[in-house]
Protein backbone atom coordinates (compact mmCIF):
# COMPACT_ATOMS: atom_id res chain seq x y z
CA UNK A 1 0.00 0.00 0.00
CA UNK A 2 1.28 3.43 -1.03
CA UNK A 3 0.56 6.21 1.51
CA UNK A 4 1.36 9.83 1.60
CA UNK A 5 1.61 11.48 5.04
CA UNK A 6 0.97 15.13 5.41
CA UNK A 7 3.46 17.87 7.61
CA UNK A 8 1.87 17.46 10.89
CA UNK A 9 0.26 14.65 11.01
CA UNK A 10 0.90 12.17 14.51
CA UNK A 11 -1.37 9.47 15.76
CA UNK A 12 -1.64 9.48 19.41
CA UNK A 13 -2.66 5.23 19.56
CA UNK A 14 -0.21 2.66 19.60
CA UNK A 15 -1.68 -0.44 17.80
CA UNK A 16 -0.43 -3.43 16.79
CA UNK A 17 -0.91 -6.21 14.35
CA UNK A 18 -1.91 -9.63 15.64
CA UNK A 19 -1.59 -11.54 12.06
CA UNK A 20 1.67 -9.86 10.47
CA UNK A 21 4.46 -8.05 10.56
CA UNK A 22 4.91 -4.59 9.25
CA UNK A 23 7.87 -2.92 6.77
CA UNK A 24 7.68 0.69 6.53
CA UNK A 25 9.72 1.71 3.50
CA UNK A 26 10.46 5.69 3.55
CA UNK A 27 10.52 7.01 -0.25
CA UNK A 28 10.62 10.44 0.05
CA UNK A 29 10.67 12.41 3.49
CA UNK A 30 11.23 11.12 6.71
CA UNK A 31 9.18 10.51 9.67
CA UNK A 32 9.38 10.13 13.60
CA UNK A 33 7.82 6.30 15.09
CA UNK A 34 7.64 5.32 19.01
CA UNK A 35 8.12 1.60 19.43
CA UNK A 36 8.82 -0.01 23.01
CA UNK A 37 8.45 3.90 24.70
CA UNK A 38 11.41 5.14 22.71
CA UNK A 39 11.14 7.57 19.64
CA UNK A 40 12.89 6.91 16.07
CA UNK A 41 13.45 8.82 13.21
CA UNK A 42 13.48 7.29 9.85
CA UNK A 43 14.58 8.76 6.83
CA UNK A 44 14.43 8.53 2.70
CA UNK A 45 15.56 5.48 1.75
CA UNK A 46 15.56 3.39 5.40
CA UNK A 47 12.93 0.38 6.14
CA UNK A 48 11.81 0.08 9.39
CA UNK A 49 9.84 -3.56 10.69
CA UNK A 50 7.23 -3.82 13.12
CA UNK A 51 6.63 -7.96 14.32
CA UNK A 52 3.82 -8.84 15.17
CA UNK A 53 2.46 -7.81 18.12
CA UNK A 54 5.01 -4.74 18.70
CA UNK A 55 2.95 -1.67 19.48
CA UNK A 56 3.94 1.14 17.36
CA UNK A 57 2.61 4.41 16.07
CA UNK A 58 3.28 7.43 13.90
CA UNK A 59 4.51 10.27 16.29
CA UNK A 60 5.43 12.90 14.19
CA UNK A 61 5.88 14.07 10.49
CA UNK A 62 8.06 16.93 10.01
CA UNK A 63 7.63 17.29 5.83
CA UNK A 64 5.57 15.50 3.29
CA UNK A 65 6.54 11.95 3.28
CA UNK A 66 5.47 8.88 0.81
CA UNK A 67 5.92 5.31 2.35
CA UNK A 68 5.05 1.79 0.82
CA UNK A 69 3.45 -0.32 3.35
CA UNK A 70 3.96 -4.11 3.15
CA UNK A 71 2.29 -6.31 5.82
CA UNK A 72 3.29 -9.81 5.72
CA UNK A 73 1.16 -12.61 7.34
CA UNK A 74 2.24 -14.51 10.28
CA UNK A 75 5.71 -12.88 11.40
CA UNK A 76 9.86 -12.99 10.41
CA UNK A 77 10.87 -13.39 14.36
CA UNK A 78 12.91 -16.23 14.92
CA UNK A 79 11.66 -17.92 18.19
Amino acid sequence: KNVELKKGYENDTLHFHPDSDEYYIILEGQLSFELNQKKFLVKSGEILCFQKNEKHKVVEVNEKTKILIIKLSGSTRME
